[in-house]
């Protein structure tokens, strides 16, 4: 009873303007752009896998002189902690494209659920400078357009693919660091260059782990935490953008 009066509640309140109410995700892409297209993906190089920990900050107030003292005692803390830091013994990942595997998992997805037709095409896409959608949309449909390609294209693009510290136990065996991938993602009509849906994911392997079991057990570990934080990449975006 009490759950039946929270729902007619909510209907009330959603009736009267009160509660902002989401549209549905299925409309964040139009499902009759898709049926029946071919789909392509745009590969790119993998960028360089990365070691990294968060920047130290003192935090000195104080005007001018306490700006400077501050800077300086900053430099000092961020260069003592990249001494101390084990992120650096963390082995580069071995044949992982997280571009490439959020790629398929999207493709995947649109076969599946908005009828597209279930072969993959590759759009090697190695000489585009272009970062935004902005800039790469035009550039990538109009490739594909001189190679006598149709269809739909995925575009992935990596802007952040590393190692990160969590900054705490520097140098401990207790200290521990996630793999992150942070990507933009859009969907293009080729024949008209029009972006269908465009978003960003952010994401890491599911639970920070501790570097020295990483270490000891080398590219294998990278390996799966890569992947793991490239399909939790995936799963953002197909869960955010194109449901």
């Amino acid at each position: 009873m009490m759950i039946a009066r929270i729902l007619a509640f909510a209907t009330v309140l959603t009736a009267a303007g009160c509660v902002n109410v989401a549209p549905p995700l299925s409309a964040n892409i139009p499902r009759a752009a898709l049926v029946a297209q071919p789909v392509l993906r745009a590969l790119e190089r993998p960028p360089l896998f990365t070691r990294s920990l968060p920047v130290a900050e003192s935090g000195l107030p104080g005007g001018v002189l306490g700006f400077l003292v501050g800077e300086a005692r900053n430099r000092a803390l961020n260069a003592d902690n990249q001494n101390r830091t084990q992120i650096n013994t963390i082995a580069t990942p071995t044949e992982v494209d997280p571009a490439a595997l959020i790629d398929e998992a999207i493709a995947t997805h649109l076969n599946r659920n908005f009828a597209t037709r279930p072969n993959l095409r590759d759009l090697y896409a190695y000489n585009v400078r272009g970062t935004t959608v902005g800039e790469r949309a035009p550039e990538l449909t109009e490739i594909a357009r001189r190679r006598g390609l149709s269809g739909i294209l995925i575009d992935v693009y990596l802007v952040a693919f590393g190692a990160e510290s969590t900054g705490r136990d520097l140098g401990l065996r207790d200290e521990k660091f996630s793999v992150r991938v942070a990507a933009n993602m859009a969907i293009y009509d080729i024949e008209t260059g029009a972006v269908l849906v465009s978003g960003q994911c952010d994401e890491t392997n599911t639970r920070p782990q501790l570097i020295s079991d990483a270490a000891a057990q080398g590219v294998a570990a990278s390996t799966i935490f890569a992947r793991e934080a490239a399909k939790n990449c995936a799963d953002s975006l197909i869960e955010t953008y194109l449901r």
